[in-house]
């Protein structure tokens, strides 16, 4: 039984994404808070079309490890709690 295997979202292209304006917006004003020095570390998650995730982290080489862990524990606490009020 060999054949094609697709996930379960389906076998999207990485680019044929819908633009979220509102992504967009967040990174612009976290640009430009980063150019002012007012970011000093920095820790993403995010999803491509496809359903691929990646994470990259920036800071640590300037000893913000620890604060970055703490705010990304913090993240998954507040997006636990919202996954649990939504249903």
């Amino acid at each position: 039984m060999a054949g094609e295997i697709v996930s379960f979202r389906g076998a999207m292209p990485e680019g044929s994404g819908v633009v979220a304006d509102e992504i967009v917006e967040m990174l612009k004003d976290y640009l430009e808070q980063a150019k002012r020095g007012e970011v000093v570390g920095l820790a993403l998650a995010g999803v491509r079309p496809s359903g691929r995730t990646f994470t990259i982290w920036l800071g640590s080489a300037r000893g913000y490890r620890n604060e970055l862990m703490s705010a990304a524990t913090v993240l998954q606490f507040r997006m636990a709690t919202a996954i649990n009020e939504d249903s």
